[in-house]
């Protein structure tokens, strides 16, 4: 940078790139297996007690985070394993992060 006759001139160009948006979708209402296909970031939109089985459409290796509701359960089961080893409930506003093994969701600690 240079100062000349109190006007400032920058000797770099300094570019500002914009964040791609990172795709969120919403499991439907009422669905005990909802499909991940295409996508990592999930909002659960029960309004009642549901308690979610499956997430259809895994691919190996895919990690999903999902932010609770309060109202959705997942079952530690053949298809899901939780951290606890017994079925979670989702609490509001909170993310919670699985990853596909083997056929398997398995939550990270």
């Amino acid at each position: 940078m240079k100062v000349e006759n109190e006007e400032v001139i920058f000797d770099n160009i300094v570019t500002f790139n914009v964040l791609p948006k990172i795709p969120v979708d919403k499991f439907k209402p009422g669905d005990v297996t909802p499909s991940v296909l295409n996508c990592c970031n999930w909002i659960t939109t029960n309004i009642g007690a549901v308690t979610v089985t499956k997430f259809d459409d895994g691919a190996d290796g895919q990690t999903i985070r999902v932010l609770g509701d309060g109202f959705t359960t997942v079952a530690n089961n053949a298809n899901i394993k939780t951290n606890t080893g017994a079925n979670k409930l989702l609490l509001a506003n909170k993310v919670y992060k699985f990853t596909y093994f083997n056929s398997v969701w398995i939550e990270d600690v």
